[in-house]
C-alpha cells in the first residue's frame, strides 16, 4: 500500500490523531511540517482529511486517545505507510526527542521492522 486513499476510516483517523500529536508535541508548528500536512491532505483527499483534523480536535485531544487509535490500526501495510508518512513529518524539521519517542514507540507497538518504515 502506498496511497493514503486506501487508509480505512480507523486507519485515516490514527494517520491524522497520529499527525496531530507529533506537531504539538514539540510546541512548534513550521512551515516544514505544515507543507508535509498539505501534501498529505492533497493525497488523501482534502476534503476527508479536515474532516478528520477537525474530529481528532474534538475527540483526540489526549495522548491515550491517540495511542488507543493507533493500536487500533491492524493491517501492516496501513501500519507502514503511516509510519513512513509520520517520518516524514518528524524529518521536515529537527526531530526532537518527543517525536523520536513517539515514533519508537510506535515502531515497538506494531512490531515494525526498521526497514519497514
Amino acid at each position: 500500500m502506498t496511497d493514503l486513499t486506501e487508509l480505512n476510516d480507523i486507519e485515516g483517523l490514527a494517520l491524522v490523531a497520529l499527525m496531530r500529536l507529533m506537531v504539538r508535541l514539540d510546541g512548534h508548528f513550521t512551515d516544514a511540517e505544515r507543507s508535509v500536512l498539505d501534501d498529505v491532505a492533497e493525497e488523501m483527499g482534502r476534503e476527508r482529511f479536515w474532516q478528520l483534523v477537525e474530529l481528532t480536535g474534538k475527540d483526540y485531544s489526549e495522548s491515550e486517545q491517540v495511542r488507543a487509535a493507533a493500536q487500533a490500526v491492524e493491517r501492516p501495510e496501513a501500519r507502514a505507510l503511516i509510519f513512513a508518512v509520520l517520518q516524514d513529518l518528524a524529518m521536515s524539521d529537527t526531530i526532537g526527542g518527543v517525536e523520536g519517542d513517539l515514533l519508537s514507540w510506535l515502531a515497538e507497538s506494531w512490531s515494525l521492522r526498521p526497514d519497514e518504515g
